[in-house]
């Protein structure tokens, strides 16, 4: 199949029929890896594998044409340098690192054009292993499952592994609307310009909103990074929308473009399957995953409404087929956990 979305978050089964097990899982959307969403899927040993390939081909030059980018940037800043240097000490020393800035662009642009084009086996990160049915909460939640697991392949995902962590980016303008949500302990911008998911967040706790929008609404600012749209705000309004379908109701939560921008849409198609979280400090905290949308008078074609399954509610569906499983772990295996700080992260 070639469908095209966004990896939720991984997480570790922790323990399987046969034991203690050090394998790790990656969420997203169950219509992101299936083409047939009406029907279980789960894999047994023996059958022929669905692969996960990290990103389409699309996104993929995407990705190539943003180093190329940084690259031009990157050489212009070490030719500044090198022009107006007058002589030893701070100057020498920020030449050398804009230098040094280059050369490894270079060679990361190299390594994804030997290593990681079409045709190229890197990609593959792993296969299908569980895929339920898209259905519509059988309890009194009326919240739709749409999610899917798949086993991520050790030997192209563990290297450098640290957990759950949202990539930010460089744009950190729209970021200061995060800092509404909680004034007393202001969003961080990190270093590694990347935030860990560290929970979700409760069903009481999202029905407080701690901010106000530019029409005086209350709300909480939250942000997902998507394949389409890479990082992007949008307002959480506490509504549970109440979607119709050939005569079926189902409810979500419902998230607003963040107002700022006419322009900014919070998700497009590609983004399904994006965590969507707000942050208290340095800390990301689980609003819901992305599922859909509704475009209203977007020629761009994003989402003026994009619909959210609760985080709470689905780790919960999650937790009902693999009871271990640990989302929040800073490290592949056990052993490795306890080498780097002695304790399991909870």
């Amino acid at each position: 199949m070639d469908c095209a979305g966004t990896m939720s978050m991984f997480f570790h089964v922790g323990q399987d029929a046969r034991g203690p097990t050090d394998r790790v899982f990656g969420l997203t959307n169950c219509h992101v890896l299936r083409t047939d969403t009406e029907t279980d899927y789960e894999f047994n040993d023996g059958d022929s594998k669905d692969h996960v390939y990290l990103c389409s081909s699309r996104r993929f030059q995407r990705g190539l044409d943003d180093v190329e980018t940084a690259i031009k940037k990157a050489r212009a800043n070490a030719d500044s340098a090198a022009s107006g240097l007058q002589g030893p000490g701070a100057d020498e020393q920020t030449k050398e690192r804009l230098e040094s800035d280059l050369k490894n662009l270079i060679t990361f642009r190299d390594k994804l054009r030997s290593q990681w084009g079409d045709g190229q086996f890197d990609r593959n990160i792993g296969h299908v292993v569980y895929a339920p049915a898209i259905h519509i909460d059988r309890g009194n939640t009326e919240f739709t499952a749409d999610w899917a697991a798949f086993e991520a392949s050790k030997a192209q995902c563990s290297a450098g592994y640290k957990g759950n962590y949202v990539f930010l980016g460089s744009d950190t303008v729209q970021l200061e609307l995060l800092n509404q949500n909680a004034p007393h302990k202001p969003f961080a911008f990190p270093d590694e310009g990347k935030i860990r998911l560290s929970d979700f967040a409760s069903q009481t706790t999202l029905a407080v909103l701690p901010s106000r929008d530019n029409l005086g609404n209350e709300c909480l600012f939250v942000a997902k990074g998507g394949s389409t749209t890479d990082l992007t705000i949008g307002r959480f309004s506490g509504i549970q929308a109440c979607l119709h379908k050939n005569g079926i109701r189902s409810m979500a939560y419902a998230v607003y473009n963040s107002g700022d921008s006419h322009n900014q849409s919070f998700a497009k198609p590609g983004d399904s399957g994006s965590i969507v979280w707000y942050a208290v400090g340095d800390q990301g905290h689980i609003v819901g995953q992305l599922r859909s949308g509704s475009v209203v008078n977007d020629r761009n074609g994003g989402s003026h409404v994009t619909y959210l399954t609760p985080g709470w509610w689905l780790r919960d569906q999650v937790l009902q087929k693999f009871p271990h499983a640990d989302f929040f772990r800073t490290a592949w295996t056990v052993e490795s956990l306890e080498e780097s700080d002695g304790h399991l992260s909870s």
